[in-house]
């Protein structure tokens, strides 16, 4: 069965790619005079951007970013911890997410109530 999964994964290859996901508090949270809304999370202690407030960037409306800012101010305001969710990316971690305008977008942004056991 092993032997399956594995020739399965070797000629599909997208099919072994898989989401990371960051956790923990924001340290601090800035939208930029051109609509950037920036984040610092505790996971990896430099600022990346999520998104643009006043126009699409990696398919993220601003919409979504208006939403997303809206999370990111409550958790902040609240102490809440957040969570992302990132596509894996040739090694990429929560550590080692590229900075500012060279983030990559996250698949969602979420708020969290308590810990996830």
């Amino acid at each position: 069965m092993k032997k399956f999964i594995l020739g399965i994964l070797l000629v599909f290859p997208g099919l072994a790619s898989a989401n990371f996901y960051c956790s923990g508090k924001l340290t601090n949270v800035y939208v930029s005079r051109s609509g950037n809304l920036v984040i610092r999370g505790d996971w990896r202690s430099d600022y990346t951007q999520l998104c643009n407030l006043d126009g699409k960037i990696n398919n993220i409306s601003s919409i979504t970013c208006s939403m997303w800012s809206s999370i990111a101010t409550t958790a902040l305001k609240d102490k809440k911890k957040v969570t992302l969710s990132y596509s894996d990316s040739e090694g990429m971690d929560c550590s080692n997410i590229p900075t500012y305008s060279n983030s990559p977008s996250p698949s969602y942004f979420m708020i969290r109530e308590e810990d996830i056991n």
